[in-house]
């Protein structure tokens, strides 16, 4: 077999020429991630909750439901326009979009995220978490100084629910292979959010229930609110769960990348309980800093949310859980509501003074802040 083609009877030599092909791609897209993220990291970054895009995507439609809406959105088209900001769009952003019933308010939500957003986008959460946690491990282990992969997170619509590109295979050469697959990397990576959206006939229906899961967790709270600790205490537990989500996806995600078909489930996870160990100690020490932000902000809300015996989650909390791991260590300004403002900006949490991330809870405030 010579490097060009790949022979189809030999199943080995074609899994190798898929591998190469895919560190091939990988390549190609670190490539954009890298220009794209020196890009983005240059403007002020403005990380706005669902609420706060519809009230703007009625402005952008001539409907605002408050004056104060249209001037903002004036505010943030001129930042935008002037390549001075922009409004970032997260994972948990698109899924609380795919869920509108209505194609034209889902059409003209994806529009306005288009506008306002330059198309950029902040990586997977899951994804984003594997990386805090991969290169804070690597830090600690070369004794370097630990630091957030800023200039990595960034992405196009395109990512919004992970990386994944395809890998041809047999019959063409693993050379022509690659060209394919680069080919189509760069023709998504300028999809918009409209084109993406525009494809979807109807909403998807939803995995799962957050209702039943924000009952489920209200319950247990109650139920164990005796048990409940100092909040040191409570946020390892809750460190711990949260890393037991992110070790299950991490494994799921690696069986199906790896095209050698050698990797199992149950083989990611034991490699994955090393990583997590790692962490956990880094908690309890105090060490972490703000090197592992989605795993801290999680833990941390779920933490206080268990010791305040007065309040139970909402299904929407869960997304404004995930808003905050984004916009609070990425961004520089977080629009979001008065009950997440306070829960983030009082102690234990102090969370805005600690990744240095203005939180703000009001279009009035936003317009004192942004049309400053």
């Amino acid at each position: 077999m010579t490097d060009d083609h790949v022979q189809a009877t030999d199943p080995r030599a074609a899994t190798e020429d898929k591998v190469w092909v895919q560190a091939e791609v990988t390549r190609h897209l670190q490539s954009k991630i890298s220009d794209l993220g020196l890009a983005t990291l240059k403007k002020r970054r403005i990380y706005l909750d669902v609420n706060y895009w519809t009230h703007l995507a009625d402005a952008m439609e001539g409907k605002p439901r408050h004056p104060d809406h249209q001037r903002l959105l004036a505010c943030l088209k001129t930042a935008v326009l002037g390549g001075d900001a922009i409004c970032v769009v997260g994972d948990d952003t698109l899924l609380e979009l795919i869920k509108r019933k209505d194609p034209s308010k889902r059409l003209l939500l994806a529009r306005t995220l288009d506008y306002l957003s330059a198309g950029t986008t902040i990586q997977h959460s899951f994804e984003r978490a594997e990386l805090e946690i991969s290169r804070f491990v690597r830090r600690v282990e070369t004794e370097e100084a630990s630091f957030r992969p800023d200039h990595l997170v960034w992405r196009l619509p395109c990512s919004i629910l992970g990386d994944i590109f395809p890998v041809p295979g047999p019959p063409i050469s693993r050379r022509d292979a690659a060209t394919l697959s680069k080919a189509y990397l760069d023709y998504v990576w300028a999809m918009t959010f409209e084109t993406l959206v525009g494809r979807l006939n109807s909403a998807p229906s939803q995995p799962f229930s957050w209702d039943q899961t924000a009952s489920a967790l209200n319950a247990g709270n109650v139920a164990h609110q005796s048990e409940v600790g100092a909040f040191g205490e409570v946020f390892l537990k809750e460190a711990a769960g949260v890393l037991d989500v992110v070790g299950l996806d991490v494994a799921h995600r690696q069986v199906r990348d790896d095209l050698t078909g050698s990797t199992t489930v149950i083989g990611a996870l034991n490699a994955f309980d090393q990583l997590k160990a790692r962490v956990l100690l880094a908690f309890e020490q105090g060490t972490a800093g703000v090197s592992l932000p989605y795993v801290d902000i999680h833990a941390g809300i779920h933490a206080a949310v268990r010791r305040d015996k007065q309040r139970r989650l909402k299904p929407n909390d869960f997304h404004d859980f995930g808003h905050a791991a984004a916009a609070l260590p990425y961004c520089s300004d977080f629009l979001t509501d008065g009950s997440l403002r306070t829960l983030l900006c009082s102690g234990p949490l102090n969370f805005d003074q600690k990744y240095s991330c203005r939180v703000m809870s009001s279009v009035s405030e936003a317009l004192g802040v942004i049309g400053a």
